[in-house]
């Protein structure tokens, strides 16, 4: 708002500046009538400019945090699916694979965590709530006495949430379907 005082008081001093001359004519007059004009437009247009350059550098900021927490449920949930595809066919994986989900895993769960935490700044509430029913679903799974019963509980809960929050960051971005 320092530029908008700023121009005021411009405004204001050469308004007086006119009114203190009775007979003001010729290049002076020209060029300050000129200038008038001239200073309104270019200041509008850097305001306007400047606005529209600050929201689009925030949808910006909002895009990268919703692709960042979907990525990282992603790999929540492909830790459960290949679980699940891993006791629906009786094989294994290999220990190098599964310790890579694993800690992919982890480091979704932090992330998650982290977003929760600190994410209303970037992210609406409503995907916030989204996040915070997987950690419910999550602890609801490890409730079970039945590992296959757990990677089950685990898997529909990540499936279902990556579902919910493509919708909703789709929603607040405005990205809807044309």
């Amino acid at each position: 708002m320092a530029i908008g005082s700023f121009f005021w008081t411009m405004l204001e001093w050469l308004l007086s500046l006119l009114e203190s001359i009775n007979n003001f004519d010729g290049f002076i007059a020209d060029l300050i009538s000129a200038f008038i004009p001239i200073f309104l437009a270019v200041w509008l247009s850097l305001r306007f400019a400047l606005r529209k350059f600050a929201t689009e550098k925030w949808w910006e900021k909002k895009a990268a945090a919703y692709e960042a927490i979907i990525e990282a449920t992603y790999h929540g949930f492909r830790y459960y699916d290949e679980a699940m595809h891993e006791a629906s066919s009786g094989g294994e994986i290999d220990e190098e694979t599964h310790e890579t989900l694993k800690r992919n895993a982890k480091a979704a769960d932090s992330e998650i965590v982290r977003i929760m935490t600190i994410g209303t700044l970037k992210v609406s509430q409503e995907f916030l709530d989204r996040l915070q029913q997987l950690r419910r679903d999550e602890h609801e799974a490890t409730q079970t006495t039945s590992w296959s019963e757990h990677i089950a509980l685990s898997y529909d809960a990540y499936r279902n949430c990556l579902t919910d929050l493509v919708l909703i960051a789709k929603k607040d971005l405005e990205l809807g379907e044309k």
